[in-house]
């Protein structure tokens, strides 16, 4: 049996103008996908939600919930656990886009002693984020043609909604993987990626929402010493990005944040508590979702765990 290069068979990249056959297939794929039977997903856990730090650092009135859970789960993350554990925190961020995200694990790692970020496009920012941080360096290069040489003495492995847009993600997982299972330390790796509702949160975006059967997927691929999956917000979240930012099965919904940034920072404030509150752990529901995975130390996601959920 041939070796499995994506966990969804959708070929198509919604990032690309489409015509109306190929946008039937994408979306057609997706909710396939969705509604197919799943496995049951082990370690599946709620992120317990700080929802009177929004708004605040990091966290803009007018992002998404999705942006805002996203920052709120990097800003939680127990830092001092997480260095004691890998020692030297030296970062690989996959999928990195224009390395905006530099800053904030520089700022959040005190001990980091190294950021590579690997984006398929070279973008202009680079530069002045390694003229800022002489730490920080950049490569133009496909996530699936990732090497042992790029990845190199990493102990942390990050990636913030780009596994969705890679055309084979578990090629990369596998290499990934590989590369992490003959090391000879602990590697932490934290996936932000979006849930089986992307194709209805964003319409054509990448290749694929992950459902759990493509999380399991990916889990084998990464071939972890142990793993967790962290749901990040619910339908409250859902519910504030279909009514103000987009909804496809709605198409008359248009984005109204910055015409009315007050009414819907209030509304996002609700339902970050109200999600906060319902700590849901279901993988259909969430808004967004951490991977978690670690080779080597089998103590630190347990306290990620204990640090992160409820």
């Amino acid at each position: 049996m041939p070796h499995k290069t994506r966990s969804t068979p959708n070929r198509i990249n919604g990032d690309f103008p489409m015509n109306l056959l190929q946008r039937a297939v994408y979306f057609g794929f997706n909710i396939v996908e969705e509604l197919r039977p799943q496995p049951t997903l082990s370690d599946v856990i709620p992120f317990r939600i700080e929802a009177s730090a929004y708004p605040g650092d990091c966290l803009a009135r007018t992002a998404s919930p999705s942006r805002i859970l996203s920052n709120l789960f990097w800003l939680g993350l127990p830092v001092e656990a997480i260095e004691a554990a890998l020692g030297t925190v030296r970062i690989v961020d996959v999928g990195c886009g224009k390395g905006g995200y530099a800053k904030l694990f520089a700022k959040r790692f005190g001990t980091m002693e190294s950021y590579l970020g690997i984006d398929v496009e070279r973008r202009d920012a680079w530069d002045r984020h390694s003229t800022r941080d002489p730490r920080c360096r950049f490569v133009a290069a496909p996530a699936e043609s990732i090497t042992d040489e790029v990845l190199g003495d990493a102990t942390l492995i990050v990636s913030q909604s780009a596994l969705e847009h890679f055309p084979e993600d578990l090629t990369f997982a596998g290499k990934v993987g590989g590369w992490a299972a003959s090391a000879d330390r602990p590697i932490l790796q934290l996936h932000i990626l979006p849930g089986p509702k992307n194709w209805r949160q964003y319409g054509t975006h990448g290749f694929r929402g992950y459902t759990k059967r493509a999380l399991a997927g990916l889990i084998d691929a990464f071939q972890p010493r142990d793993h967790r999956v962290f749901v990040l917000g619910g339908k409250a979240c859902n519910e504030v990005h279909y009514r103000w930012i987009y909804d496809r099965l709605n198409r008359s919904v248009r984005d109204r944040r910055a015409a009315d940034t007050d009414a819907y920072s209030t509304a996002l404030a609700t339902a970050l508590a109200d999600d906060a509150a319902r700590l849901n752990d279901s993988v259909d529901d969430a808004c967004f979702l951490v991977l978690a995975t670690m080779h080597g130390d089998g103590e630190l996601l347990p306290a990620l765990q204990r640090h992160m959920a409820p």
